[in-house]
């Protein structure tokens, strides 16, 4: 099966940023990647601002980086920003994103959609994806919402929020391994049926399936998550969009040096190779 994009989520090499992403996908062969465009602290990813493109970086930065996309003959058509959606300022933050994203050339900005504690949040998460939504639509980039807890977490919420919010700038970015860390006993290629038609972006990462166990190795090593499954899926959906490699790593595992980093981003493209999926 050949799909249009695949790339490697610039977050798989830690501390070591963008830069290590564009640098080894010109190596490897892979013509994309997606960019990180806010620091990260979860789990077992720490990629602090300064290892990445941020809305603050300054024109010398953000030049820096458009000439080492064509040094290595990548593109970044998918970037990654979320924030917090109940507060003015991460609305503003996403807003700020969108237009960096945008002027780098991207279409795809991958953000949260949040949790919420009251009818009253979850409204106001609907509003601000609205608003996020109508910004996104004057600058040419779709929103596509992470498989992360609260309105996005499984199929019924995500499409009760699609229907709520009902905006063609703003859908998901599915996350099989993260459709498993979010709930308990369910199938990730049944969600991904149910809420195919809004999925815009894809993120492929491994894991062995267990509710909230922080286990997501090189593609192929969990074991929980069938790619060539939802490749399938996708191949009979029609769906055209980007497959974003991502591996977060092991709870508790040593600190990843580089090559290891790279290892495992090879191993994983191996995996997909092995599995049909042409890279």
């Amino acid at each position: 099966m050949k799909f249009p994009v695949i790339e490697v989520f610039s977050n798989c090499y830690g501390a070591y940023g963008v830069q290590a992403a564009i640098s080894h996908a010109g190596e490897i062969g892979l013509s994309h990647v997606e960019i990180s465009l806010a620091p990260h602290q979860m789990g077992e990813v720490n990629v602090p601002a300064e290892a990445i493109i941020t809305e603050k970086s300054d024109q010398r930065r953000i030049e820096g980086f458009q000439k080492s996309l064509v040094t290595n003959d990548v593109k970044a058509l998918s970037f990654n920003g979320g924030d917090d959606l109940l507060d003015p300022d991460g609305v503003a933050r996403v807003k700020s994103r969108i237009d960096l994203a945008s002027k780098l050339g991207g279409n795809i900005l991958i953000a949260d959609g949040g949790e919420f504690e009251d009818h009253r949040q979850e409204f106001d998460l609907y509003d601000a994806l609205s608003e996020i939504g109508d910004h996104a639509s004057g600058r040419g980039i779709v929103v596509a919402l992470e498989t992360h807890a609260g309105i996005t977490q499984n199929s019924e919420n995500i499409e009760k929020t699609m229907s709520a919010v009902a905006h063609p700038n703003v859908m998901i970015n599915f996350d099989a391994a993260n459709i498993l860390f979010y709930n308990r006993a369910v199938d990730p290629l049944r969600e991904l049926e149910r809420v195919i038609r809004f999925v815009a972006h894809m993120h492929l990462k491994d894991s062995r399936g267990i509710f909230q166990d922080w286990y997501f190795p090189s593609l192929g090593e969990g074991g929980a998550v069938d790619f060539r499954s939802i490749a399938a899926v996708c191949e009979n959906a029609g769906y055209s969009g980007a497959f974003s490699v991502e591996i977060e790593g092991v709870k508790g595992e040593p600190l990843l040096d580089l090559k290891e980093r790279r290892r495992r981003v090879e191993q994983s493209l191996s995996h997909l190779r092995d599995c049909g999926i042409g890279v």
